[in-house]
């Protein structure tokens, strides 16, 4: 099947725009060719004869790499995301679902709905009356969040049904829903001299997603990928990088 790549890791994940992180490899040492997407390319002569190797980037905009490492018999890959101007801190988009299944949560008239997670990571409350959640980079401000307290370490699962509901906090609906097949989605602010703050965003949009199956931050956001088991309201597990594409065959 291919050369194996047992790691691929970024150190440190989240860097100032420019600033550098180096990324740091071991696959099966069977590779007749390695390659690094994001604009690093051919990296056969930075691996040693075991296999292991590394290089250091400078991003200026959040970056994921993806290795790739193949020999007559196939390829494998592996992906790292480097991330930039980005505050682990600072709330965030944790998690959300685009492709519901039949056994995910339903909303308050029983149906199974796209929601969206907020997590906020940070050590005091944050009052969410300024915020909005917005699918559209040209409208940041599409859908206000209620004036709620999301707690220090508390979680706020939000649907996405188009339904535009401002109830209770559990039946909270934004006035869009989100594409399967990937798009833009901000968590954004209103600055107090006029303007919007974009806090958290997948730009230029995040990608085509897989039924049943969530999309967002490991609990220290030092990984972004996809959540087997989707977890509203408390925190994700590991995330991994998609069920299609890790392995190709020639």
């Amino acid at each position: 099947p291919g050369p194996s790549v047992s790691s691929f890791v970024s150190n440190p994940n989240f860097v100032a725009s420019g600033n550098a992180s180096t990324l740091t490899w071991n696959l099966d040492p069977s590779y007749t060719s390695v390659t690094i997407s994001g604009g690093v390319g051919d990296v056969t002569g930075l691996t040693n004869g075991s296999g292991q190797g590394s290089i250091v980037v400078n991003p200026t905009e959040t970056t994921t790499y993806t290795i790739t490492a193949t020999n007559a018999e196939g390829s494998n890959l592996r992906k790292v995301t480097v991330f930039v101007g980005f505050d682990p801190t600072a709330i965030r988009i944790n998690e959300f679902l685009a492709r519901p299944g039949d056994d995910d949560e339903v909303d308050e008239d029983g149906n199974a709905q796209d929601w969206i997670e907020l997590y906020n990571p940070g050590a005091s409350g944050i009052g969410l009356g300024d915020y909005y959640l917005t699918d559209s980079a040209s409208n940041l401000t599409k859908w206000e969040i209620p004036a709620v307290l999301l707690p220090a370490g508390g979680y706020l699962r939000i649907f996405a049904s188009g339904l535009d509901r401002k109830g209770s906090i559990s039946t909270m609906h934004t006035n869009f829903s989100l594409s399967g097949n990937g798009e833009y989605l901000a968590l954004t602010k209103d600055l107090p001299g006029g303007g919007v703050e974009i806090i958290s965003q997948f730009n230029p949009e995040f990608p085509s997603q897989i039924e049943g199956v969530s999309y967002g931050y490991s609990l220290d956001g030092s990984k972004l990928g996809f959540l087997a088991n989707p977890t509203p309201r408390s925190g994700n597990g590991v995330p991994f990088d998609g069920f299609v594409g890790d392995t190709n065959f020639s």
